[in-house]
């Protein structure tokens, strides 16, 4: 599996202990989890974005002022991934594809642990 950093591979060990505790081990959960973990503001702010207990996104956490250019992209394709639901917003698609075409080896890995 592909890492952005070790403090992504750290997060994914540490939520993989209580996706396996919670019983939630199947491909969504593992997959939104890694996504999540790509980077630092959605790490730090994981349970504001997905309860693993619950099951459930938080819809409005795109709007949360912690977001960033960076965490909001990375925050959507995790929510496409868990439920096949695009939330777009008014801004620029070219430029928030851009962010994902660099990161696509990363967003791979989620794709391919999702077949």
């Amino acid at each position: 599996m592909k890492f952005i950093d070790d403090e992504h591979e750290k997060f994914l060990d540490e939520k993989s202990f209580i996706l396996l505790k919670n019983k939630k081990t199947d491909v969504y959960y593992k997959s939104i989890v890694y996504t999540l973990g790509i980077c630092e503001t959605t790490r730090s702010n994981f349970d504001k974005i997905f309860s693993i207990e619950k099951g459930e996104i938080n819809i409005d956490s795109i709007n949360y002022a912690f977001q960033t250019g960076t965490s909001e992209k990375v925050t959507r394709m995790a929510f496409s991934l868990w439920n096949r639901c695009n939330y777009d917003s008014d801004k620029d698609k070219k430029e928030k594809y851009q962010y994902i075409i660099i990161q696509v080896k990363y967003f791979v890995v989620v794709m391919l642990h999702t077949l």
